[in-house]
C-alpha cells in the first residue's frame, strides 16, 4: 500500500492487463483482495522457482 489518496498498491501484472485502457489506481486497498481471490498471489511462482544464477551471469557477460 502507498501513502497516497486512494491507498493504491503495488500487485504484479498479467500482459494482458497493460492495454490503453490501464489506470494503476485500480489496484487499491480496496480492490486487492478481490484480485488476489480472482487471480490467485502471482508473485509466488517467483519465491519458489530455483534460478541458475551461473547462467544468469554467463548470459549477462555475452551481452558486454
Amino acid at each position: 500500500m502507498r501513502a497516497k489518496p486512494g491507498a493504491p498498491v503495488s500487485t504484479p501484472l498479467l500482459w494482458e492487463e497493460l492495454d490503453k485502457k490501464f489506470l494503476p489506481e485500480q489496484f487499491n486497498i480496496r480492490t486487492i483482495f478481490e484480485r488476489i481471490q480472482k487471480l490467485g498471489d502471482l508473485f509466488s511462482p517467483i519465491l519458489y522457482k530455483e534460478n541458475d544464477m551461473e547462467s544468469v551471469l554467463d548470459r549477462i557477460k555475452l551481452n558486454f
